[in-house]
């Protein structure tokens, strides 16, 4: 009788065991759904440069956002510009999300990062998570020096640094 209860308790702390470890990685998964959505969105709210004909998303350091976004961007247009997915840094990219708190404004460049600080150097666009929900800042020093005009619509979503 006893090995029967001691069974049961073992089966049962084993169960609690891997559902705590699955949690962390599904939160994880939505949290990437979100920020893949917000990327893509971002970009429609930046008046691009007229010489900007196709537009370039990239990102650099999370592969299972990399996947999401070469998913949403794959045989579509966007404000009437077709759209490309490149893993890694390239000087065709429009649209850079970097995981690393150091990014550099570039001109014409819509700069996106996980870095929970703001800063004049830094990514137009910050994520951060606020009670397990993504939420973004936006610099409005950084966009100024990449050159970028972005709608006051989304900038009414942002927090502001």
């Amino acid at each position: 009788m006893h090995l029967a209860f001691y069974t049961k308790v073992c089966f049962l702390l084993i169960l609690f065991l891997a559902l705590n470890s699955i949690a962390p990685a599904f939160a994880e998964g939505k949290h990437i759904d979100k920020k893949a959505e917000y990327i893509f969105k971002f970009a429609q709210y930046v008046r691009w440069p007229k010489n900007i004909k196709t537009l370039t998303f990239c990102v650099v350091g999370q592969a299972s956002l990399a996947i999401q976004l070469a998913k949403r961007t794959k045989g579509k247009k966007l404000l009437g510009r077709p759209l490309k997915f490149k893993k890694g840094q390239s000087p065709s990219c429009n649209i850079l999300f970097v995981n690393q708190t150091n990014v550099s404004a570039k001109k014409n460049v819509l700069t996106i990062s996980d870095n929970k600080k703001c800063s004049a150097k830094g990514a137009i666009f910050s994520f951060f998570l606020e009670k397990n929900k993504v939420r973004f800042r936006y610099s409005r020093i950084a966009a100024k020096n990449a050159k970028l005009k972005i709608a006051a619509q989304l900038l009414k979503l942002a927090n502001s640094c």
